[in-house]
């Protein structure tokens, strides 16, 4: 990130004080594990650090993502999943992983910390911004080796998409699906389909926020142009139906892991399912 951008970014008409924004008194590990010890930034400059890439992402990215805004970048979710052993140890051995919607690519940098060769993981966002950011926020833009593209998923023609077709063996895709529309959701899967390696145990994991049980049949605009959240029945619908539509063969699986948020708001009738969608 280049200084001047970041200075005309947080220019005079930027509020550091925007209500939506959460308050940070404490970093906790994992993450601050990693920005110690991979980082190497001192213990006492942690904090300080943390909210100063926040207040410039917020600047730069112009836009209220709740990740920024509620500091989630700070909590890596790779290593939550019950397979993230296994997945360091296929990296290590030479498989490929793709972070999906890697925004600072706090995920990937988990990996890292955690022993996967950087050159053998690759992450892809929208915005080049967030990428940008991820260099500031873990300081690592002169030795992580990880190849990340600017890239819209959306887009079959996209470099992500053309240059990584068949070469990644395990893509994570953390709350990513569910900010799209049913029929963009289906492109996404079926291009993530395309990227993977065509051999069994190549996979697809990750999180979606989830309705328990869906009470309200979906707005028109839900298939087009607006977000679809899923409940159980409708992700493995969606699923079926792009396994129909490419005739590709993949086992899909889901499962709960308990979600403060979500404990913490029981009349949401919500909750985190977790996934793998498993070539055979």
């Amino acid at each position: 990130m280049l200084m001047e951008e970041l200075k005309n970014a947080l220019s005079p008409g930027y509020d550091r004080d925007m209500a939506h924004l959460k308050g940070l008194s404490r970093v906790d590990v994992p993450i601050r594990a990693i920005l110690e010890g991979y980082s190497n930034i001192e213990p006492d400059k942690v904090l300080a650090h943390v909210k100063d890439v926040r207040d410039r992402a917020f600047a730069v990215l112009q836009c209220p993502y709740p990740c920024v805004a509620k500091f989630m970048f700070l909590e890596p979710a790779i290593s939550t999943l019950p397979c993230f052993d296994a997945i360091v140890e296929r990296v290590k051995e030479g498989e490929k992983l793709l972070d999906m919607g890697c925004a600072f690519g706090q995920e990937l940098r988990q990996l890292v910390y955690h022993g996967a060769p950087s050159e053998n993981l690759y992450g892809v966002d929208l915005r080049l911004d967030f990428i940008n950011l991820g260099f500031d926020l873990f300081r690592d833009r002169s030795s992580l080796r990880s190849q990340f593209f600017a890239s819209n998923l959306l887009d079959s023609n996209s470099d992500a998409v053309v240059e990584l077709t068949g070469k990644i063996d395990i893509i994570f895709a953390s709350l990513f699906f569910h900010i799209f529309s049913w029929n963009q959701q289906i492109t996404i899967a079926k291009h993530a389909l395309q990227m993977l390696t065509p051999k069994p145990g190549s996979m697809i994991v990750g999180r979606n926020a989830a309705y328990v049980n869906r009470k309200t049949p979906p707005l028109p605009e839900e298939y087009t142009t607006k977000s679809f959240h899923h409940d159980l029945a409708s992700w493995k619908l969606l699923w079926d139906v792009v396994q129909k539509e490419t005739g590709m063969i993949f086992r899909m699986e889901t499962w709960e892991q308990p979600d403060q948020d979500f404990m913490d708001h029981p009349e949401l009738e919500a909750y985190m399912m977790y996934f793998t969608v498993t070539l055979e």
